[in-house]
């Protein structure tokens, strides 16, 4: 059975594409097939790389591996930008069943959200939320993955975002910071220091910062060498 992991964030821009990518670096470095899905991309005009390309170009997975299911070109909630371009939005039980189609391919899919965990990602106001639950309904077993922010007001959305997932039943697998703070940043690392101690929110690695700046082969060894340093867990 594919272990499917569902990428949320705290909030938009703090990293959820790096994450991904780095995440599909971990487990195709234990020689596991791994694909990643989208279900909606906004704020990504043709000819401008989107999430998936993204994660293609970091982590060296291969194009073919990667799945758009909808692109939007205004830079909005997935609803806004779809109502805006006229698009209708698939419904959430069509995304379910496209990862389901996907399990007997990868032994780990990875699905990166929009946004926060309460993003609506459909016309029904569907959640990744509910994303989980018809995936369970598909006899699946998705956990989450929150992605955050090291600094001021993180403790706060992060610890939002995890009672929404536990309010909501669905598991948590753990928590990335999607980018080290600068040494001197005290609430930074202050905040990364006290992450650890949450409850049923392990924190999973903390990246290093400027990630997406690099190619394929430094994006590997950086993240090679500071999981040596810092060991990573994913089960």
């Amino acid at each position: 059975m594919s272990q499917v992991l569902l990428i949320t964030g705290t909030d938009t821009g703090v990293g959820k594409t790096i994450a991904t990518a780095a995440l599909a670096v971990h487990f195709s470095q234990q020689g596991r097939r791994v694909g990643v899905v989208k279900p909606v991309q906004s704020g990504v005009e043709d000819g401008e790389q989107s999430d998936v390309e993204t994660v293609a170009r970091l982590s060296g997975i291969a194009p073919e591996d990667t799945y758009e299911r909808v692109r939007l070109p205004e830079p909005l909630a997935p609803t806004q930008a779809a109502s805006r371009a006229g698009v209708a939005l698939p419904p959430m039980r069509e995304h379910a069943a496209f990862i389901a189609g996907l399990v007997p391919t990868y032994d780990v899919i990875l699905v990166e959200g929009a946004g926060g965990i309460s993003v609506p990602l459909d016309a029904e106001d569907h959640t990744l939320i509910d994303l989980a639950h018809d995936l369970q309904a598909l006899d699946l077993d998705p956990h989450a993955v929150i992605v955050n922010r090291a600094g001021l007001g993180t403790l706060n959305h992060t610890r939002l975002t995890v009672w929404m997932l536990q309010t909501n039943a669905v598991p948590l697998l753990g928590t990335v910071v999607g980018a080290a703070p600068n040494p001197d940043d005290v609430a930074g690392q202050l905040n990364i220091d006290e992450m650890k101690t949450f409850a049923n929110s392990p924190l999973l690695t903390v990246l290093p910062d400027h990630l997406g700046d690099m190619d394929h082969n430094r994006f590997t060894a950086t993240l090679t060498a500071h999981w040596q340093a810092h060991p990573i867990s994913l089960g």
